[in-house]
């Protein structure tokens, strides 16, 4: 097993465009929305993602397009640092966290560890916890916080604990994740620790991924991502 680790770091302060095909960098923006234009801008917020104020569906993803560029065996953490800049109405839907292959219903991603705010008729930016590794599917655990709108929160996915090996060439590694997430004194703390997250059935890779979306309607949601930070160990 190795003993190094590294940490993928970038933070979304200043001028940043993300590109819409491979080239820019590791981030790609995928827009599907029809008569609507979605957009991503950066300010000392970080990197807002909106929707259009047009009534249809729309989804807007920031993700490494479907390079899945971490090896689940090797994550020890990701941590997202983000605010909503508004609350999420009826129809309206946010994950983030690190999955498998995109797709524009995060029901039909096989693979994913993620928080997620399901919009509702009073609007809310209550914090839910998932993961699906293609066979156990744990769905919508409520974590008891909300998404900060004034100050940025910090939410983490601790792929370390739970994880066990011994020297090659037999090895055994456990997948049972934890999810942390900033409380209202500033507290990064674990929470739904009374859930089982497994993901013991899925060997390959993941990547980060922000998946912002609605049904229908006029709303205009967004969220304001200043940072990612994934520590992950080196194969060698």
């Amino acid at each position: 097993m190795s003993v190094r680790t590294r940490k993928f770091e970038r933070f979304f302060h200043g001028s940043y465009t993300p590109g819409t095909s491979a080239g820019v960098d590791e981030w790609l923006k995928k827009d599907t929305s029809a008569a609507g234009a979605p957009t991503m801008t950066t300010g000392v917020d970080g990197l807002k993602s909106t929707l259009a104020a047009t009534d249809e569906a729309e989804v807007l993803t920031f993700y490494f397009g479907d390079i899945k560029s971490f090896d689940i065996d090797d994550l020890i953490s990701a941590e997202f640092i983000l605010k909503a800049n508004t609350t999420l109405a009826a129809n309206e839907t946010l994950v983030i966290g690190m999955a498998g292959s995109q797709a524009d219903d995060p029901d039909a991603i096989a693979q994913n560890a993620w928080f997620k705010i399901v919009g509702a008729a009073s609007a809310n930016t209550t914090l839910l916890c998932e993961s699906d590794d293609g066979t156990t599917d744990v769905d919508d655990k409520a974590t008891g916080l909300s998404l900060g709108i004034v100050t940025h929160k910090s939410l983490m996915i601790d792929f370390s604990e739970g994880i066990s090996s011994r020297s090659p060439p037999a090895t055994s590694k456990g997948k049972q994740l934890h999810f942390r997430a900033t409380d209202a004194n500033g507290v990064l703390r674990r929470v739904c620790d009374h859930v089982a997250f497994d993901m013991s059935g899925y060997t390959g890779g993941l990547q980060p991924f922000l998946q912002l979306q609605k049904a229908s309607g006029t709303g205009v949601p967004a969220v304001s991502l200043l940072g990612v930070i994934i520590e992950y160990r080196l194969p060698v």
